[in-house]
């Protein structure tokens, strides 16, 4: 009956169907209990053993009315339980939803691992946290709690981060931010300190709004952190060499019409380090009326012709004096 909208493999024992999904990958698999040889909860954790095979959805198929069997069958890791005799349309129509949710899971684990993202779930009246296996190669194996198990904060959190991290979770709880959005430290897989970019939200609060549940993603931004440090590092040293020189340095923010200058510039004019960032209609009052035209033209082939900007002009020091600059 299934054959009109599937493609069927047929296995007529446990081990047939072992061997089968060790060299083909199934959508579902329907498992009798009661089998000669391996019976159908042996058959279900010999296959839960075969790689690629963990998400694989179950249903089982029995005879028996007793709860105890199909406890079991749902312990396992069972995705239903049906029992004889049934209706054929109520089977088809579970297996499309089981195969439906299991195309979204599908989904979701492929969006998550193409943005490297992996998943925490918190509880809202303790530290507890538990992270799942696309994270897990994130954090030191010392660390990783057995399964079903949940770690805390403290244990993954570096001490620096940990005060920041508990404020955000703490206004999570009391609705003062709607997600937690931050950048921490946890023990990494190399027993060193690893940035991740943690984001989550409350998914279940009790009456009065506390949060009892939370749930999130973290990223691995560990290249990016490296890459934020060294450019720090670059620009602190071309500050100092700058520095060092004597040179004047300027940045000119066009659209809020901001200009902003290092010390030596300052040191230059005889101004105080008050100055540092002013408008720009400061600075064209400190030029030489003489001088205002050309450096306005050559400011407007810079912007408008992307040619280079440079001008030779005086500009008025705090005593009064002019100094030529270039």
């Amino acid at each position: 009956a299934l054959g009109k909208s599937y493609r069927i493999q047929d296995a007529a024992s446990g081990a047939e169907a072992i061997a089968l999904a060790a060299v083909e990958s199934f959508d579902l698999v329907l498992l009798d209990i009661m089998m000669p040889g391996l019976d159908g909860f042996q058959t279900l954790s010999r296959l839960r053993e075969i790689p690629g095979f963990r998400t694989t959805p179950i249903i089982f198929l029995t005879a028996s009315h007793e709860k105890e069997i199909e406890q079991t069958g749902l312990k396992l890791g069972a995705a239903d339980f049906i029992t004889k005799p049934f209706v054929l349309e109520h089977i088809r129509l579970r297996i499309a939803n089981i195969l439906e949710r299991s195309e979204l899971q599908k989904r979701l684990e492929l969006a998550m691992d193409s943005a490297e993202l992996g998943l925490w779930e918190g509880n809202g009246c303790d530290n507890g946290v538990r992270i799942d296996q696309r994270s897990n190669r994130l954090i030191d194996p010392a660390l990783q709690p057995e399964p079903g198990k949940l770690i805390t904060w403290e244990a993954l959190c570096h001490p620096d981060d940990l005060p920041e991290l508990e404020a955000e979770i703490l206004r999570l709880h009391t609705r003062s931010i709607q997600a937690i959005d931050i950048d921490i430290r946890i023990r990494a897989y190399d027993g060193d300190w690893g940035w991740v970019h943690l984001f989550g939200k409350a998914t279940v609060r009790e009456k009065c709004g506390q949060a009892t549940r939370m749930m999130g993603t973290f990223r691995d931004i560990q290249r990016r952190k490296k890459s934020e440090e060294a450019r720090q590092r670059s620009e602190e040293q071309l500050r100092l060499v700058m520095e060092a020189t004597g040179e004047g340095v300027w940045d000119w923010t066009v659209q809020s019409q901001a200009v902003s200058h290092n010390a030596s510039w300052c040191r230059i004019l005889g101004l105080d380090e008050q100055y540092l960032v002013h408008s720009l209609a400061f600075f064209k009052a400190l030029i030489h009326p003489d001088d205002l035209e050309n450096l306005e033209q050559a400011l407007i082939n810079c912007l408008g012709r992307d040619t280079p900007y440079q001008s030779e002009h005086r500009l008025r020091k705090a005593n009064g004096e002019y100094v030529w600059v270039l």
